[in-house]
Formats: C-alpha cells, structure tokens, sequence
C-alpha cells in the first residue's frame, strides 16, 4: 500500500474504522521511523511531540495491531518474540531470513514462494498469504561456527 495520506484514509475507512487522532499520529510517527521499528520506538516517537504526551503505550499496539489488520502495515516478530512494524509493501512480497542462532535477519523477496503457494492451492485448496513471512534457519556465519566445533 502506498504511504499517502489519501490511501491509508480509504484503506482504514474501507475496513469500517475511523482514522483517528492517534492513528494519525501513530502514521505520521511511522513516517519519520526508518524500517522496522517496535511499538515502544514508535510510542517514543509519537511522545516526541510534547501534543501527544498523553497517548498511553497501549493505545499505540492497539492502533499497530488494527493497522496491521487492516494490511496497512506488516508485523514481524523476531526469535525474541519482540514484534516490529512497518509499511506494508504495494503487492510485493516481503520476506525475512531470520537466523535462530544469532537472530540476525535479512529482508529477501524470493520469487519461489509462488510454487509453493500455487501447490498448497492445487493440493489442499489453501491460500498461503506470502506478502510477508519470516523463514527461520541458520545464517553462513552460524553454519561456519557449527561446523567448527562439531
């Protein structure tokens, strides 16, 4: 989804929601955020104005998760179980190699998820949503350290 103010306000509305005075805060505090940032990062850059000191931390993973819902942005939870959001991409998929040793990740669009979603379709009537996912495995670095000590 794009992140213009026209779009999100008819994505939110379509989805029978208002678009609120702390959702737009919440967005506009998105924004300024580079790339995946946790619901206390975004609650600190929302407090960042001395106008909306009053917002409690609960109403913004309120907000995050309709958000999230309403596919505006994607969350991701890391080995951690620490969730970060981010705009959600315009139709393209976004995937995430996440290392379970380290916990590194890194972002990859991998075009070969589209056969397993086409056989999970043909095979057992499922539509696998692969916009955003994470894939758990072991980085280069963590399979060269494993190698080492065996």
């Amino acid at each position: 989804m794009p992140h213009d103010e026209a779009n999100i306000a008819q994505a939110i509305r379509a989805s029978g929601r208002r678009l609120t005075i702390q959702r737009t805060q919440i967005l506009e505090a998105l924004h300024r955020l580079p790339g995946h940032s946790t619901a206390e990062q975004i609650y600190a850059a929302v407090c960042e104005d001395s106008r909306n000191a009053e917002m409690a931390v609960s109403t913004v993973y309120r907000a995050l998760d309709a958000l999230a819902a309403m596919g505006i942005l994607t969350a991701f939870a890391d080995n951690g179980g620490v969730t970060t959001y981010e705009w959600a991409a315009a139709g393209a998929p976004h995937h995430h190699l996440l290392c379970e040793c380290c916990g590194d990740t890194a972002e990859v669009a991998l075009a070969s998820l589209g056969a397993l979603a086409a056989e999970a379709a043909r095979d057992h009537r499922f539509a696998v949503d692969l916009r955003h996912m994470a894939i758990r495995g072991l980085c280069a670095r963590c399979q060269r350290e494993r190698t080492a000590r065996a």
